[in-house]
């Protein structure tokens, strides 16, 4: 019950009725409902994030992620730290119950959080550059990779990109974002379309 209730406060935007829900949960709320973690991880970084823009920072990570706005000061900062330290753990127990979407997803928040905090900065981007030299990763972090200026083959990366596309039939969203984070890289529509 505990996780319908933290959904539906984060799905119609109580911030803080979420939050007060989030600080309830325990150790023993996260075992018995390993999916609280991912919930209570979104209420604590919905705090950093404008209101107008909180809906989307649920959704997913950001395509922009490297200027979406985060508040920095110390209440938010600890906010994000939080949420930061939940994803971790969201994706380790969705790791250990073969939700590998989920763990990815929880693990690549993680991530995200992790390159905007000026403390933890060096050792993400290590963490970023070590995953785009794994193919479970790499399609999928291209865009992280891209924006904070990694060295890439992008000529290796398209050939990964229409192989996962042939793979899937032209249904693979990863390698959809892929080429779509490629293009943010052309200088024009031309270049795009070459």
């Amino acid at each position: 019950g505990k996780f319908f209730v933290l959904h539906k406060q984060l799905d119609g935007g109580k911030w803080t009725d979420a939050l007060e829900t989030a600080k309830q949960l325990d150790q023993n709320d996260f075992e018995r409902t390993p999916v609280l973690l991912f919930e209570a991880a979104g209420a604590h970084l919905v705090q950093a994030v404008p209101d107008e823009l909180r809906f989307d920072a649920l959704a997913a990570v950001p395509i922009e992620a490297r200027q979406f706005p985060l508040a920095e000061d110390a209440d938010a900062l600890a906010h994000r730290r939080t949420a930061q330290g939940l994803y971790g753990r969201a994706s380790d127990a969705a790791a250990k119950f073969g939700a590998t979407l989920a763990a990815n997803e929880a693990s690549d928040r993680a991530l995200w959080l992790a390159l905007r905090d000026g403390d933890q900065k060096s050792q993400a981007l290590a963490k970023l550059e070590a995953s785009m030299r794994d193919p479970a990763h790499s399609l999928r972090r291209l865009g992280l990779a891209l924006q904070y200026r990694l060295k890439l083959d992008l000529q290796a990366v398209e050939i990964e990109i229409e192989r996962q596309s042939a793979l899937t039939g032209g249904k693979s969203v990863v390698a959809a974002l892929a080429r779509l984070s490629i293009a943010f890289t052309k200088q024009g529509p031309r270049e795009v379309a070459e």
